[in-house]
């Protein structure tokens, strides 16, 4: 194996090892359903993106099941966001509380 194939298989492992640090901390801030509701939305993204780019045709039934995961990922943020703001509160609170130590 010549010096450039080494070098391009340390960078690709230093990716894949940055990626997966990521992944383990956004999991660990934001949840396992939070991840993969985004990873549902990425997709349909993704899939949005490739019929605009390469001009491909869907089924109303796929665009019904676009809208539909499109329509569920916001439905699920608003819920979220206002239960982290309903919680907010009771943080503060909890947090004023003296330590026993």
């Amino acid at each position: 194996m010549d010096k450039r194939r080494m070098c391009a298989i340390w960078v690709n492992g230093m990716i894949a090892f940055g990626l997966n640090v990521v992944s383990f901390t956004a999991n660990k801030k934001s949840g396992p359903l939070s991840i993969s509701v985004a990873a549902n939305v990425k997709q349909v993204l993704t899939v949005l993106l490739a019929v605009s780019i390469f001009d491909l045709v869907i089924t109303p039934m796929n665009m019904f099941g676009v809208g539909l995961t499109l329509a569920g990922g916001g439905w699920y943020a608003v819920v979220e966001y206002r239960d982290k703001q309903r919680r907010k509160p009771l943080n503060n609170i909890t947090s004023l509380r003296p330590r026993l130590e």
